[in-house]
């Protein structure tokens, strides 16, 4: 394995970290000073349909820009379906965002 793919595996992990941490720890009881809501994000779905980051309000969204071409995105992507499967019934989401040129071809293989 080599260097760049440690650490972008290690960068994976380290956020998964915190977002689990985020999670058991709770949300805090008043929204920090200057919070603001999160930028508008939508695209198209694969197999049709649209997704939007506001359609997850009020849950702990891990956005994953990654591609087929990226080996450390493509590693942690088994893991990062299996955060989402355990943390889903407390807020939690993952929201993939590939940026192949290739589209539904290049990603179905990956779909969860």
């Amino acid at each position: 394995m080599t260097d760049m793919k440690k650490i972008g595996i290690a960068a994976s992990l380290m956020l998964m970290a915190g977002l689990v941490y985020m999670l058991i720890v709770g949300p805090s009881p008043k929204a920090p000073e200057g919070y603001a809501k999160a930028s508008p994000l939508s695209g198209p779905l694969s197999g049709g349909g649209q997704a939007a980051l506001a359609d997850r309000a009020g849950k702990v969204v891990l956005v994953d820009f990654w591609a087929t071409w990226c080996d450390p995105c493509v590693a942690e992507i088994p893991e990062l379906n299996a955060l989402h499967r355990k943390l889903e019934a407390k807020g939690f989401a993952v929201l993939g965002v590939s940026m192949d040129e290739e589209g539904d071809k290049a990603v179905l293989r990956f779909k969860a």
